[in-house]
C-alpha cells in the first residue's frame, strides 16, 4: 500500500514509537516497599548506636496489616545519638531512571500551641553495591501537622542524595550509583528525646513533585516565637554536629510551615503580608546558595531572625547580618513539604515552570502559580536540597535567637563568604616514610628484627584493605575520614561559614614541627613504652595536655562510635615544643589505649600565663595513618 521508501520509514517511525512506549511504561513509579501491597517486613530491621557503645532505642513495628511501618524509640546523646531501620534488597536495582523519591508519611503528633516541638528531621539513605558501606543521604523534616494521623508526603530528588558517610563520617569524594542499590535506610540522627516515625509507602518517581505543607494552627505571635525557638535549638544543634542538610531541612519545614499556617482565634492574621514576604524572600536567597550547605543555612536562621523581629521580639544575635525585606514582593510562595515552591511575580507572561536536571540550577525555581491542594502533589520543580557537602564549620547557628552569639569569625553584612578566620598550620601532612629518623625528643628502643618484619606485614595487610576501601567489608584497620582534612588544613573563605558580629578570634600561633614517628616503629615501639619521648621539662605540660585530649575524644561521638567509649590517652611516641612570646607551645603524637582498634593522637597545645588550652586534636587509626589521613576532633577554642 505505500512506495517502498515509505514503508521503511513507516517501520523505522512505529519502531521507535514502539521503543519509546516501552522506555515510558518502564520508567512508571516504582514502589521500594509499602503501599497497597504492604511492607516486606522481613527484608527490614532495627539498628542503633548501642553498636558503638551508645544509648539509643529503636523499635521497628508494623501495623493495620503490615500497611504502615511504625519506627519508634528514643534518642540518647550519651556515647551515641541515632537510631535507624535498614532495608536490603535481595538484588540490586536500577534507581538511575527516576527522577526522585517521594515517602509517604502518617503524622504521630499534632501541633499543640501549649507544648510546642520542633518537626523531626530525618534521613533517606541509599547504599549501592559498589560502596556498600557507605551510605548517600537527602535530609528531610516531617512537617508539623493540626491532627494525628495525617497523611502527608515529602519529595527528594536523586540530586539531594549528596551526604555519603561512613559511621557518620562524610567522604567528599565519593558519589551515588544510582543503577546498583542493595539498601535503604531511614535514620533518626541527633535529636534528643523520644521520637515516633510512621511510614506508609517510599516510591521511586519519574516526575519531580511537590506536595502543599499542612495548614497548622497558628494562634498567636508567641506561638511562633516559640516554634522558632525549638526549631533553631534542634536544627543548630544538628549543623553543630556536622549535618548541616538536615539543619537547612528543618529550617524551610518551619518556614514553610508558617507560609501555610491558619489563623486560630486571632482578631487579625497572625502571619502579616509582611512576614510571608520576609519568608519568600529567605527561600528564595538560599535558592540562589546551593555551593554552600553553611550560607543557605545561615541565610535562613536569619529569615527566622526577621520573623521575630517583625513580630516584635528583640533579637540580641545576628543584629548586623542580612535581612530579608519585607516589603518586597518580586517573589511569592506557597509552603510545600520540602525544598522551596518560589515564583516570580511581574506583569510579563507567566513563565514555564523548569525541568530539574542532574546538575541544579543557581536560579530561583520559576514556576506557574498553582493553588495547592491537599490530594493532589504541585506540579513543578522543586528546589533541591542542597547537592553540595562541605566540611563541617568551627561554629554554628545554634544558639538562641533570644541569645547573644559568640563567635569567632566577623561577618559582611551581605556576604557569607567574606569571613576571615585566622587558622593555624598544623603538622605536617607529607607521607610518613618508614626510614625517616626521628628527632632525638623521640626514643627509639632496641628492637628485635623479627617484630620489625612483622609490623612491617601488618602495616602491609592494613593497607591492603586501605587500597581497596570502597568495596571491603572490614572496618578493623580505619578510623573513616575521606576528606584528609588535616590538622594543617587552612580553611579557604568559601569554606568559612558566615558567622555574626562576636569577640575577636583568638590568635594561636603555628605549632612547632613535629617530626612523626613511623607506623611499624608505633606498633613495635609501643609495645616497649617511648620512656624519653617527652623532655623532662615538659612532662608536666604533657599529663595536662594528654587529660585535656583524652576527654576531648571521649566527648566526641564519631570517635567513641568508631573507637569505644572507655579509651584513654597512652603513651607518648613523639612531642616537639617551642615557644613564641609569652606563649608556650607542645605538640605530642601519642597512642590511643582501650579502644577496639589500634589508634593514634596527634595534639596540639598552647599555655601562657593564664592556662593550658588544646588548641588542636587529630585521631586515625591503622588505615588512616597509610593513608595519610585523620579525623579532626571538633572542639570548643
Amino acid at each position: 500500500f505505500f512506495p517502498t521508501g515509505t514503508k521503511n520509514t513507516m517501520v523505522v517511525i512505529t519502531t521507535a514509537l514502539f521503543v519509546s512506549l516501552l522506555l515510558a511504561i518502564g520508567r512508571a513509579d516504582l514502589i521500594l516497599d509499602g503501599g497497597d501491597s504492604g511492607w516486606q517486613t522481613n527484608t527490614w530491621y532495627s539498628q542503633v548506636d548501642g553498636v558503638m557503645g551508645g544509648q539509643s532505642s529503636g523499635d521497628l513495628t508494623f501495623l493495620e496489616s503490615n500497611s504502615v511501618m511504625s519506627f519508634s524509640g528514643v534518642i540518647s546523646l550519651d556515647g551515641g545519638g541515632f537510631s535507624s531501620v535498614i532495608k536490603s534488597f535481595s538484588s540490586a536495582i536500577d534507581l538511575s531512571p527516576y527522577a526522585g523519591f517521594v515517602v509517604e508519611l502518617e503524622t504521630t503528633s499534632a501541633h499543640d500551641p501549649n507544648n510546642v516541638d520542633a518537626p523531626l528531621g530525618l534521613h533517606l539513605q541509599f547504599h549501592d553495591s559498589n560502596t556498600r558501606y557507605i551510605g548517600y543521604a537527602s535530609a528531610f523534616a516531617v512537617p508539623l501537622s493540626s491532627d494525628i494521623g495525617e497523611a502527608v508526603s515529602v519529595y527528594l530528588p536523586q540530586t539531594s542524595f549528596d551526604r555519603g558517610s561512613w559511621i557518620g563520617q562524610p567522604c567528599n569524594d565519593c558519589q551515588i550509583n544510582f543503577s546498583s542499590i542493595v539498601e535503604m535506610d531511614i535514620y533518626v540522627l541527633f535529636q534528643e528525646g523520644p521520637f515516633e516515625v510512621k511510614v506508609k509507602k517510599v516510591t521511586a518517581v519519574d516526575d519531580h513533585q511537590s506536595f502543599p505543607s499542612p495548614a497548622v494552627a497558628l494562634s498567636s505571635t508567641n506561638e511562633i516565637k516559640t516554634l522558632i525557638d525549638q526549631t533553631i535549638q534542634s536544627g543548630g544543634g544538628l549543623y553543630d554536629k556536622g549535618y548541616q542538610e538536615l539543619c537547612i531541612a528543618l529550617y524551610r519545614s518551619i518556614l514553610n510551615t508558617i507560609l501555610s499556617a491558619n489563623d486560630s482565634g486571632a482578631t487579625s492574621s497572625i502571619v502579616s503580608d509582611r512576614m510571608k514576604n520576609i519568608i519568600c524572600s529567605g527561600l528564595q536567597r538560599a535558592e540562589t546558595q546551593i555551593g554552600s550547605k553553611a550560607n543557605m543555612a545561615w541565610t535562613l536562621r536569619y529569615t527566622l531572625d526577621a520573623i521575630l523581629e517583625e513580630m516584635g521580639f528583640t533579637v540580641t544575635s545576628n543584629e548586623q547580618s542580612w535581612r530579608p525585606d519585607p516589603t518586597m514582593n518580586e517573589y511569592q510562595c506557597i509552603g510545600v513539604t520540602t525544598g522551596a515552591y518560589v515564583m516570580q511575580v511581574s506583569n510579563e507572561p507567566t513563565k514555564s515552570p523548569i525541568n530539574t536536571t542532574a546538575q541544579p540550577t543557581l536560579s530561583p525555581s520559576l514556576v506557574t502559580f498553582k493553588q495547592p491542594t491537599s490530594s493532589t502533589p504541585l506540579t513543578a520543580s522543586p528546589a533541591a536540597d542542597v547537592p553540595i557537602t562541605q566540611p563541617p564549620p568551627t561554629l554554628s547557628p545554634s544558639q538562641s535567637a533570644f541569645t547573644p552569639l559568640q563567635t569567632e569569625i566577623s561577618e559582611a553584612p551581605d556576604n557569607e563568604d567574606n569571613a576571615n578566620a585566622a587558622v593555624s598550620s598544623f603538622a605536617n601532612t607529607d607521607d610518613v616514610s618508614t626510614s625517616e629518623t626521628p628527632t632525638s625528643s623521640a626514643s627509639f628502643c632496641s628492637v628485635p628484627f623479627v617484630l620489625i618484619v612483622t609490623t612491617v606485614i601488618l602495616a602491609a595487610y592494613c593497607d591492603g584493605f586501605s587500597t581497596s576501601y570502597p568495596t571491603r567489608k572490614s572496618h578493623r584497620c580505619r578510623l573513616h575520614n575521606d576528606s584528609s582534612q588535616l590538622l594543617s588544613s587552612s580553611q579557604s573563605n568559601e569554606q568559612q561559614q558566615p558567622q555574626m558580629n562576636g569577640p575577636s578570634p583568638i590568635i594561636t600561633p603555628p605549632p612547632p614541627e613535629l617530626n612523626r614517628v613511623p607506623l611499624p616503629a608505633m606498633l613495635a615501639g609501643g609495645l616497649f613504652l617511648f620512656a624519653t619521648s617527652v623532655p623532662s621539662s615538659q612532662r608536666s605540660r604533657a599529663d595536662k595536655l594528654l587529660r585535656l585530649a583524652q576527654e576531648a575524644l571521649r566527648s566526641d561521638p564519631v570517635v567513641t562510635m568508631e573507637l569505644g567509649p572507655g579509651i584513654e590517652a597512652g603513651n607518648v611516641y613523639a612531642s616537639s615544643k617551642g615557644t613564641v612570646g609569652n606563649v608556650d607551645q607542645l605538640v605530642l603524637q601519642f597512642q590511643i589505649n582501650g579502644g577496639n582498634a589500634w589508634a593514634q593522637g596527634i595534639t596540639y597545645g598552647v599555655e601562657d600565663e593564664n592556662s593550658l588550652r588544646l588548641v588542636a586534636l587529630e585521631v586515625a587509626n591503622m588505615d588512616a595513618v597509610l593513608n595519610n589521613q585523620s579525623f579532626q576532633v571538633p572542639l570548643n577554642t
